[in-house]
C-alpha cells in the first residue's frame, strides 16, 4: 500500500474507533440523565462537560464504557436476541484496541503499557497463522522481557532500547526498526540524486554515512 494511503486509512480507523467510544459515552450519559432536556450532546457541550470532570469521575466513566463493550455478554445471548449491528461495533473496538495501545506505548515510551501491548500482539499474530516470522520474533521478545530469562533491570533496558526518540520530545518516540527504515530511505534518496555521478559507489556511500551522522 502507498504510504499516503496507509496514513489516510490509519486516520480513518482511529477516528472511527474514537467515534464509537464517544457514542457509547453519550449513550451512558443519556441513560443517567433521563428527563434532562437541557443537555444537547453536541461537541461543545460534551467537551465542556469532560473538562469539568475530575480524574476519578473520568476513570469511573471509562470503567462503565469498558463494562458496556463486554463482548462475552453479547455473544452469550441466543442468536435471535443478538443485536448484530451493536456486536459489529464492539468487535471493531476490540480489534483496533491492541494497535492503538501499541501505538500509544511507543509514542510515549510507556514501558508498562508496552508490555500489555506485546501480550495482545502475541494473541493477534498467533491467531493469524500466516505471520509465522512475526510470531517467532514477537514470542522471542516476550520471552526476553517477561520471563526469568532476563533480570528485571535488563528487561527494562531491552524495552527502552527498542525505541528511539526521533525529535527529543516527550511524545516523539518511534520503533528502532522504523528509525533504521528512515535511514535506509535517506541513503536510497541520496544515491538516486547522484545516480549520474562518476564517483565510485562505495566512496559515495561513505560520504552518505557521514551525512547521516550529521542528520542524527
Amino acid at each position: 500500500m502507498d504510504q499516503n494511503k496507509f496514513h489516510c486509512l490509519e486516520d480513518l480507523i482511529i477516528h472511527t474507533w474514537q467515534a464509537n467510544i464517544v457514542a457509547i459515552m453519550v449513550q451512558i450519559w443519556k441513560e443517567e440523565r433521563q428527563g434532562d432536556c437541557t443537555f444537547k450532546y453536541d461537541v461543545d457541550e460534551v467537551m465542556s462537560f469532560l473538562k469539568s470532570q475530575s480524574v476519578d469521575a473520568i476513570a469511573r466513566l471509562a470503567a462503565k464504557i469498558i463494562k458496556r463493550i463486554n463482548i462475552k455478554e453479547s455473544l452469550n445471548k441466543p442468536i435471535k436476541e443478538r443485536d448484530e449491528e451493536w456486536l459489529n461495533h464492539v468487535k471493531f473496538i476490540h480489534n483496533v484496541l491492541p494497535y492503538l495501545t501499541l501505538k500509544a506505548a511507543i509514542k510515549h515510551a510507556d514501558i508498562g503499557m508496552l508490555c500489555h501491548a506485546i501480550n495482545d500482539c502475541c494473541l493477534v499474530f498467533a491467531g493469524s497463522r500466516s505471520k509465522w516470522l512475526y510470531i517467532r520474533e514477537l514470542f522471542y521478545y516476550k520471552w526476553l522481557t517477561d520471563s526469568p530469562a532476563a533480570e528485571p533491570q535488563l528487561q527494562k533496558a531491552i524495552l527502552y532500547n527498542s525505541l528511539v526518540n526521533h525529535h527529543g520530545a516527550k511524545d516523539s518516540y518511534i520503533k528502532l526498526d522504523h528509525a533504521v527504515e528512515l535511514l535506509n530511505g535517506f541513503i536510497k534518496q541520496l544515491k538516486a540524486d547522484r545516480h549520474t555521478s562518476l564517483i565510485d559507489e562505495k566512496l559515495l556511500l561513505g560520504r552518505y554515512t557521514q551525512l547521516i551522522k550529521f542528520y542524527e
